[in-house]
């Protein structure tokens, strides 16, 4: 028979300089070598063995493998005629074996044609292609054996669309092997952008040639096609890209269907066509898409023949099509069997709570009837995991028309918008369902719950019933708008200072959430009740509830460490009432990420106070201040009014301290700050009226103006303060009684003030007033010894944590994370993509590694990591 030993002549070649230079390593071998290129079709695989012939200065022989190979006979046959070519040698040995009229022995053939290749005096370059299509154990055999005992003076190249596995065991290679795959073969982006540029009739720019990319995601042979079409049509319109795969008329698809397809057994050609109509798909999906029970056989068969299927992820459970031929494949189906199983895989989907996917399949051939039913069982499931803004997108992606008559979703958008800080939004939503007739009580339950929330009222007690009422309308089946109500409730009364009456909402939203495995709103109802706890006057209550709930939380293992995270911020609160900075630093830190992550802006604007809070008793002055000016922004983008103008008074309580410091208050912030006077007889939130009276009267303390001072903190109401404005209200008002020469009134709410500080360790109030403290300890001197301890103790801290050369305060994982790519030279910007945070956040974490570190720059702060092992 004719053997086809002629090597294949190449035309225009990119030649693939990297893949050559791994073929080079066979020249400098002193030993035999053995280099196995496997690839699917198309892949250039031929071309690369060509090319790299054509350059080498050695001699080469080459066999092509075709359907005639039926036996070993013939195979060792092909070898001799392709060696004898390019040797001009005669194999005497190895073809009076062969004329034996004998069963064939493997291993006597391979040891005859070795004899023969020690005659051989030059190093040859054996080549044999198309390798996959020998199915005969024999050959496999001669082969094994041939690799088992290569010669020194043979390089052995083995060109193959799929893989044998015996081929790669390296023990029983005794020189270099070397292994090229589709994804060494496969175009980077750059390889394809000099391949452009070396056309001189083409002209694309970057998009252009991204855009190409992704198209053929680095197939060559596809590359080659849609160069082909380009150069050819000049305005031709890259949009077309992925539709011209589908086109039965042109050359790669008959290249796929006669090289590829066509060769398929039956129910591999079905199999492909049914789970082409999903970009991936599990064993499972297939499954259920190929109405068989078959798939992971069917899987592995396709895998091992490459036809152009890999696996997505490491463990092997989730896979795809190459593009190019996934659009190859959905050409071949109809409309009808497209639709039959596009309706097949959304309804897999939704029955494993994949919503995204399920919705998307449903969109897919225009099945909004299914889309909003999915859209309305998904509901639970992005709540439970905090992904609201997964929730919006999706509902999003569904026409508004489709959703008008559903109550329930427009809600659940209006919720999520407010949430994610677009009251706006929100608010057009719930107008959407206020203008509907006929809804029924429990819609019109849930409507009045996010009313409630969103509007303002005048009256407390209105305010209060009409959220009870909302909670009394929805039936505890409901039990997401029926947490939703009980965390609204306990919002609105710790507005109106019903503090008592907040902690039990909370308490009971928290113990429904959790009996529902909503961790979302449990999570938030847990941290509502947390800082209510902390407002009453139960520090230690609210750090164990906190420490156990964080705990519990990680020992369940079903709820992202992100949403986990969401505890540190109650936690990092607590730690900064205690006076621990440096803590507070680390879990508010946290805190604020995970409230990024989730985009919880109602969340985490309130940590980013106690962060900067944090920072500025720390000493870090400029931090503390950059974090207030970004909560203002924030505030600001959203339209957080209330909150704008807490954040606002607290940068000018940072003013005032720093002018103090200096002995120098400006005119300018003195009026500013006597402009917040309006605040205090205003109806707004009596958190925002205690504050503006705290900071108008530490400004008339330092301008000696004591009566009006006084005058000021009378009208806040003990009785309404939470636990640490009372301690703050009691010192303010000892001190300017002592000035006022009271000294009766002084020493007794500076005693009733150092009870309360028995009671619970909010020691923060001694670093905020300790200039006022030591004032008045000094003047009742009796006293001192009931409070000189913990703020000795709080000093000694502060002043060992500076002077000390060791870290004394270890590194967060994140600021440990940080550190490693700081070391490695990133920018703060690349650093923050690489982790998935802000770069704001990023230079909170510098700011805190730098202070626990005691250095105050990059290039120090890497250095001492490396000092003290850290890195």
């Amino acid at each position: 028979m004719e053997f086809q030993t002629r090597i294949p002549e190449l035309n225009n070649v990119y030649r693939r300089k990297r893949l050559l230079k791994d073929l080079d390593r066979l020249s400098r071998e002193k030993k035999g070598s053995l280099a196995l290129i496997t690839a699917p079709a198309g892949f250039g695989k031929t071309t690369l063995a060509a090319d790299w012939i054509e350059i080498s200065s050695e001699s080469a022989s080459w066999l092509s493998i075709d359907n005639n190979f039926k036996d070993e006979f013939i195979f060792i046959r092909g070898i001799i005629t392709a060696l004898k070519k390019s040797t001009k040698r005669d194999f005497l040995n190895t073809e009076a074996i062969l004329r034996i009229p004998l069963k064939l022995n493997a291993k006597k053939i391979v040891f005859s044609l070795l004899k023969d290749l020690k005659s051989v005096e030059n190093k040859i370059n054996l080549v044999i292609d198309n390798l996959n299509l020998i199915e005969q154990q024999p050959v496999f055999d001669i082969l094994k054996y041939l690799i088992g005992l290569m010669p020194d003076n043979l390089n052995l190249i083995l060109i193959s669309r799929k893989e044998i596995p015996f081929l790669i065991e390296r023990q029983k290679i005794k020189g270099q092997i070397v292994r090229i795959k589709k994804d060494d073969l496969k175009f980077n982006y750059l390889e394809l952008k000099k391949i452009i540029q070396r056309e001189k009739n083409l002209s694309l720019n970057d998009n252009k040639i991204k855009k190409l990319y992704q198209i053929t995601e680095g197939w060559p042979l596809v590359i080659e096609f849609f160069l082909f079409k380009l150069l050819n049509e000049p305005e031709y319109d890259l949009n077309n890209l992925k539709n011209e795969l589908e086109l039965t008329n042109n050359n790669l698809f008959q290249y796929l269907n006669q090289e590829v397809y066509s060769k398929l057994k039956l129910e591999e050609k079905e199999f492909l066509l049914k789970t082409s109509i999903v970009e991936s798909f599990s064993v499972e999906l297939a499954d259920q898409l190929a109405s068989s029970q078959e798939s992971k056989v069917l899987i592995d068969n396709l895998l091992k023949k490459k036809i152009f299927i890999e696996a997505v992820d490491l463990k092997n459970n989730i896979f795809r099509y190459f593009n190019p031929f996934r659009n190859f494949l959905l050409s071949q189906l109809s409309f009808l069997q497209k639709r039959r199983l596009y309706l097949k895989a959304a309804a897999w989907f939704a029955e494993n709570s994949y919503f995204q996917e399920a919705i998307f399949y449903s969109l897919q051939i225009d099945d909004y009837y299914s889309a909003v039913n999915y859209l309305e069982d998904s509901i639970p499931e992005y709540l439970k995991t905090g992904e609201l803004k997964e929730f919006l997108n999706l509902s999003n992606s569904i026409p508004g028309d489709f959703l008008k008559n559903h109550p329930l979703i427009l809600m659940i958008k209006a919720w999520s918008l407010f949430i994610l800080g677009q009251s706006g939004e929100a608010a057009y939503y719930l107008n959407l369902i206020n203008n509907k007739k006929n809804l029924s009580p429990e819609n019109r339950g849930r409507l009045l719950t996010l009313s409630c929330l969103m509007d303002k009222y005048q009256d407390a007690e209105e305010h209060c019933s009409l959220t009870a009422e909302a909670l009394n309308l929805i039936s505890n089946t409901d039990y997401i708008f029926k947490i939703n109500a009980l965390m609204s409730l306990g919002q609105i009364q710790s507005s109106y200072l019903k503090i008592e009456e907040s902690i039990e909402s909370f308490r009971s939203a928290a113990f429904m959430a959790r009996e529902k495995e909503q961790y979302l709103m449990e999570i938030n109802s847990l941290m509502n009740l947390i800082l209510k706890l902390t407002q009453k006057g139960g520090l230690n209550k609210a750090f164990n509830l906190n420490l156990e709930s964080i705990n519990r939380f990680k020992k369940s293992k079903k709820v992202a460490a992100e949403l986990i995270n969401l505890l540190s911020i109650p936690m990092g609160i607590i730690y900064f009432l205690k006076g621990n900075y440096s803590k507070s630093k680390d879990y508010l830190i946290k805190g604020i990420e995970a409230g990024q992550f989730y985009e919880l802006i109602h969340v985490y604007w309130l940590p980013m106070i106690y962060y900067a809070r944090s920072s500025f008793y720390l000493g870090q002055i400029e931090e503390a201040e950059n974090i207030i000016l970004e909560t203002l922004e924030l505030c600001n983008k959203y339209n957080l009014k209330v909150n704008y103008q807490l954040v606002e008074m607290e940068k000018l309580k940072f003013e005032l301290i720093n002018a103090q410091k200096n002995n120098k208050i400006s005119i300018l912030l003195r009026k500013k700050i006597k402009a917040k006077e309006e605040l205090i007889d205003k109806q707004t939130f009596f958190g925002v009226r205690v504050k503006a009276v705290f900071l108008i009267t530490e400004l008339l303390i330092v301008e000696a103006n004591y009566q009006q001072a006084l005058n000021y903190l009378q009208k806040i109401d003990y009785q309404n303060c939470d636990f640490l404005d009372r301690i703050k209200r009691q010192i303010l008002m000892s001190f300017i009684f002592l000035k006022l020469e009271n000294r009766t009134q002084s020493r007794k709410l500076l005693l009733d003030t150092l009870i309360l500080l028995e009671k619970e360790s909010y020691l923060t109030v001694l670093e905020e007033y300790k200039e006022y403290l030591a004032e008045l300890l000094l003047e009742f001197k009796q006293l001192q010894q009931e409070v000189i301890v913990k703020f000795n103790f709080k000093s000694e801290t502060k002043r060992k944590r500076q002077n000390n050369s060791e870290l004394i305060d270890p590194l967060t994982e994140r600021e440990k994370e940080i550190i490693v790519l700081l070391a490695e030279g990133l920018s703060n910007k690349k650093i923050a993509e690489k982790l998935f945070i802000t770069e704001g956040t990023t230079k909170w974490h510098l700011s805190n590694i730098y202070s626990k570190l005691a250095v105050k720059n990059r290039t120090k702060a890497a250095a001492k990591a490396r000092k003290l092992n850290i890195i």
